[in-house]
């Protein structure tokens, strides 16, 4: 078996030395563009993204149901009346009063007065009053989904450098962004050398061989 180059001392670089080798051979980085967040697939961030607001902007009901205030202990109110309805994207005006309630869908800000979603499976609903089932496995608090629960207003939603899959696409589309600050691709020129390559299309000289590489110069990196 014939030696190769390896068993010789050779040493091929690591992945991590081949790039810091490469990094010396650039000037400057590459200049800061905006796009479309629909354009933004595998691009890198420029700067941090911050949110600009609360994710969930409001508190919100996490289920179909009412949205009453609700004790911490017991004794617990099981018939309550219905005094409105509050719909995801039209909130309910005003305050609800103690011992009433309004119907809530999913994402609907939680009206004023209230703190406590119980899901619709667990009431029983006749003209403007609810009765609800099994009260002692309520728990104060339960079905809010809080306001800034996901991202808080003010905080780095996505740092500089990512570069940008679907997930984080949408993570920016939710904050209100339509367009986003990344760097521009580097072009980046490939050419190959050596006395025996030859062009596809031209006449291949006995010692020749087809050149296989696209030669591009004005190709993204």
């Amino acid at each position: 078996m014939s030696l190769s180059c390896f068993e010789l001392g050779e040493q091929m670089l690591s992945v991590d030395d081949a790039r810091d080798a490469l990094m010396t051979l650039v000037e400057k980085s590459v200049a800061v563009e905006q796009v479309a967040i629909g354009s933004a697939y595998g691009r890198r961030l420029a700067t941090d993204i911050t949110a600009p607001i609360n994710v969930p902007q409001n508190t919100n009901a996490a289920m179909d149901g009412v949205a009453l205030s609700w004790p911490k202990e017991p004794p617990y109110t099981t018939h309550i009346q219905i005094v409105g309805d509050a719909f995801a994207g039209q909130a309910f005006e005003g305050e609800v009063p103690s011992g009433q309630c309004v119907r809530i869908t999913t994402g609907a800000p939680l009206p004023s007065g209230t703190d406590t979603v119980i899901m619709r499976e667990q009431l029983i609903e006749v003209d403007d009053s609810v009765t609800i089932d099994a009260p002692e496995r309520v728990s104060f608090g339960q079905h809010v989904r809080q306001a800034g629960e996901d991202i808080a207003k003010g905080a780095v939603a996505l740092t500089a450098g990512t570069r940008l899959d679907a997930a984080s696409m949408g993570l920016i589309a939710s904050l209100g962004h339509a367009t986003t600050a990344v760097h521009q691709r580097p072009k980046v020129a490939i050419f190959s050398t050596g006395n025996e390559v030859t062009p596809p299309g031209e006449p291949l000289p006995s010692a020749g061989i087809y050149d296989n590489q696209s030669l591009h110069p004005d190709r993204h990196a």
